[in-house]
């Protein structure tokens, strides 16, 4: 946040605005502001450190950061309602559309690290990516409520370069995941000040492949229209039986088709997870049922971080 938009209290996101904005409201938080969203925060990790160490090269790579998170955000369907320090919060309607903007801001994160110069600071292995949905209340432009402190939290469990979902999350994009993606289970984790044990679970994808954000489910009737007239097409093309005509080259030589890419990522079916409703222990440990997996440390946070 610049001193324009700190100063000009009609500016969005200004502390002047929204301090009015709360005043303004009554003293119960009246129904009609609650709204459930899915939240997605991101963080640099060890971004004081190198204030103090390269503040120049920080400053360009907060500044590619924030552009990048933006333009992802953006042209997912989400909105940016806030940026403090090294970390932007934005808000969805669907989970869905935030899981797209995380993975296609990873990719242009990685795009962005190739091409900059010898000595600049690397972003794609050092942000990490919350994923959570829950109830808040609308404050203008702004948010409050507990979920967007249990996001916040999430997001610091993370290592740099993991999206980090949370349960609700995952039942949400269970049947939605991106051809490519799964769901690993990270066990329980203890977030600080929340009471309770919350589960996670870490978005697994290639950062190298531009994932295609899922298409909106379209309404009841019209969906179910549009699907069975996309049945009858498939079936009368099929009585049909018209052979499809092969692609040829200057010289009427078939052509070969295109190796497969590269970077594809292999469809992996994910492997089934169950929610358990018991948490463990505060320090216990508890090894995944396939045993291919390391069990992650479940303990209290210690309430310091280093970005």
């Amino acid at each position: 946040m610049n001193a324009k938009t700190w100063n000009k209290p009609n500016q969005p996101n200004c502390p002047i605005e929204t301090a009015r904005q709360l005043a303004a409201q009554p003293a119960t938080s009246p129904k009609h502001l609650m709204e459930e969203l899915t939240f997605m925060v991101t963080d640099i990790r060890n971004s004081t450190a190198d204030w103090a160490i390269r503040p120049a090269e920080t400053y360009r790579a907060l500044v590619a950061h924030d552009r990048i998170m933006v333009a992802a955000v953006e042209s997912r369907g989400g909105r940016v309602f806030n940026i403090v320090g090294d970390a932007v919060l934005a808000a969805f309607e669907r989970s869905t559309d935030a899981l797209a903007a995380a993975l296609a801001a990873q990719h242009a994160l990685r795009v962005r690290d190739q091409r900059v110069a010898e000595g600049e600071l690397q972003l794609a292995d050092r942000v990490c990516i919350g994923l959570h949905t829950g109830t808040v209340y609308r404050l203008g432009d702004d948010y409050r409520g507990l979920e967007l402190c249990r996001v916040a939290r999430i997001v610091h469990e993370g290592k740099g370069g993991e999206i980090l979902a949370s349960s609700r999350v995952a039942a949400q994009l269970r049947e939605q995941l991106p051809e490519g993606c799964r769901l690993r289970d990270r066990g329980y984790a203890y977030l600080q000040g929340i009471r309770g044990a919350e589960r996670l679970f870490r978005v697994e994808a290639d950062p190298l492949v531009a994932y295609a954000a899922p298409a909106a489910p379209l309404p009841g009737p019209w969906g179910l229209r549009l699907r069975r007239l996309a049945i009858q097409g498939l079936a009368l093309a099929s009585l049909l039986m018209v052979e499809p005509v092969s692609a040829t080259g200057p010289d009427h030589d078939p052509v070969d088709p295109p190796p497969p890419s590269a970077t594809a990522c292999p469809m992996e079916t994910p492997e089934p997870w169950r929610f358990d409703p018991v948490p463990p222990l505060q320090g216990e440990r508890r090894s995944e049922p396939d045993g291919g997996v390391d069990a992650e440390r479940v303990g209290p946070m210690s309430g310091t971080r280093d970005g």
